[in-house]
């Protein structure tokens, strides 16, 4: 027959041991939902959001002075000196429709075309990103004024890649979803 004492340090080694793997289980979580998401399970989720996917692309244009909305409920900035009005509603229906899609900051570029990052990972001086991309048409860099362009948006190919991702230098890879829509990685 065991001690008293024997029995206690036995129960006790249990919870101990299931609180360990508890911790483990826990942090494996995190580390899998941290992960940056496959080309496939953006494929995924596209077909699945595509109509709010379009609504967020089309309220893009119709605010066209708009360059960039995050998930946080006061960031947004213009692309113009002289900013549009964008009232708090319309502001809250960009964030409905973020979280229902789960995209972190819209993004356009010079010529109107429109990023939706869902994945960011990395820190101040080297980083990667993934995210839906709609162009909005074929238009090349504009050197008059400097503007940058998506690489999808300017190359219209089926895919495509430049540099290798952790080699130091910046680069992409994307892949066409439907017409006008990609999924773009890029990173530096």
């Amino acid at each position: 027959m065991r001690s008293r004492p024997g029995k206690v340090l036995v129960g006790a080694a249990k919870v101990l041991g299931l609180l360990l793997l508890g911790v483990a289980l826990l942090l494996l979580l995190l580390l899998w939902s941290c992960a940056t998401p496959s080309d496939k399970s953006l494929s995924k989720r596209f077909q699945r959001h595509r109509p709010a996917l379009e609504a967020l692309a089309r309220m893009s244009k119709e605010d066209a002075d708009v360059g960039v909305v995050t998930n946080d409920r006061w960031t947004y900035f213009w692309t113009s000196s002289q900013p549009g009005s964008i009232s708090n509603e319309r502001l809250d229906e960009y964030r409905r429709l973020f979280r229902g899609i789960g995209v972190i900051r819209l993004e356009k570029d010079g010529a109107g075309n429109v990023y939706l990052e869902v994945h960011t990972e990395g820190f101040v001086t080297h980083g990667a990103d993934k995210g839906l991309l709609y162009c909005v048409g074929p238009r090349g860099h504009d050197a008059e004024h400097g503007s940058y362009r998506y690489p999808p948006c300017t190359e219209q190919h089926e895919q495509g890649r430049q540099g290798q991702k952790g080699d130091g230098y910046e680069g992409y890879a994307y892949l066409r979803l439907a017409q006008n829509w990609y999924v773009i990685e890029k990173w530096d």
